[in-house]
């Protein structure tokens, strides 16, 4: 997948508080697999990487990984 990200960045220091909000764009590259049960019940697992370009504040590029497992049915 690709498209759009929202991005919300508050800095805080004590009290004060700095706050960015912008849209940036970002990749979700993702493989799984699926195990029919039978014709109608199945299992999935997947794994996706999800990585937004970003570039402000000392931070470069943002990422995290996510897992999903469960049952499908058709």
């Amino acid at each position: 997948g690709a498209g759009p990200y929202y991005v919300q960045h508050i800095d805080q220091i004590g009290r004060f508080q700095s706050e960015s909000k912008d849209w940036k764009f970002g990749l979700n590259p993702e493989v799984g697999v699926m195990f029919p049960f039978n014709i109608d019940v199945g299992f999935f697992a997947n794994v996706g990487y999800n990585v937004v370009f970003y570039n402000q504040r000392n931070i470069s590029n943002l990422g995290y990984l996510s897992v999903s497992v469960g049952l499908y049915f058709n």
